[in-house]
């Protein structure tokens, strides 16, 4: 190998360990707490009455992923490793379409994603998207999936010092507003299942954020 090749190798391989280093210093998970509030008519829970705990914490035994990450600004609740001992209770009973899939669930393999709240300035609040991952499919409060022109979607949050709370409730449209629309992936198609009143509330404590 002539002296070239090799200092372009050593070169190459000393960028993609500095851009590497850059990608992992970039993305920094701010841990949280959630806490569901639980309400009367909510249709998103948590595990409260097995566990008799409403919140979620980052790591220890539940194996669990609660944050936010610098990326993307997003808080992500998650099972690390396959299903989580705990779980978050979903009842759902379509708007639309008739024949739509309807029922109830616990949901052990945990994803949650609210949109861009990070940086949220303190006492201020705005709409965003959400997300949250079942076994029947996805739930999207997004005006991709749910005509804004007819229902409210998105989700509202609000934040005070470092205490965020993010909540669906009906909502007049465009939003935000408490529907949500079930997808499911066949092939390399993503179909919409159908659109559900799906209310609910968590406030999320992160000491150490920004």
């Amino acid at each position: 190998m002539s002296r070239l090749a090799a200092i372009t190798i050593a070169g190459a391989a000393a960028l993609l360990v500095s851009m590497n280093d850059v990608r992992v210093l970039a993305d920094t998970l701010y841990p949280a707490t959630v806490t569901f509030s639980d309400r009367g008519d909510d249709k998103i829970t948590s595990d409260y009455s097995t566990t008799g705990n409403h919140s979620y914490v980052n790591g220890g035994a539940d194996k669990l992923e609660c944050g936010f990450h610098t990326v993307t600004n997003d808080l992500v609740m998650r099972a690390r490793t396959g299903p989580s001992p705990r779980y978050l209770t979903f009842i759902f009973s379509p708007i639309a379409p008739a024949g739509a899939p309807s029922g109830s669930l616990q949901e052990h393999n945990l994803f949650m994603n609210i949109r861009d709240i990070l940086t949220l300035p303190r006492g201020t609040a705005k709409n965003t998207l959400a997300i949250f991952n079942t076994a029947v499919g996805n739930f999207y409060f997004d005006p991709a999936w749910v005509d804004s022109t007819t229902y409210a979607t998105q989700v509202f949050v609000s934040r005070s010092a470092n205490t965020w709370t993010v909540a669906a409730d009906p909502g007049v449209p465009p939003g935000p507003g408490d529907v949500a629309g079930l997808t499911k992936a066949k092939g390399n198609k993503t179909l919409l299942l159908g659109i559900y009143h799906m209310p609910f509330q968590i406030s999320v404590d992160c000491p150490s954020c920004p």
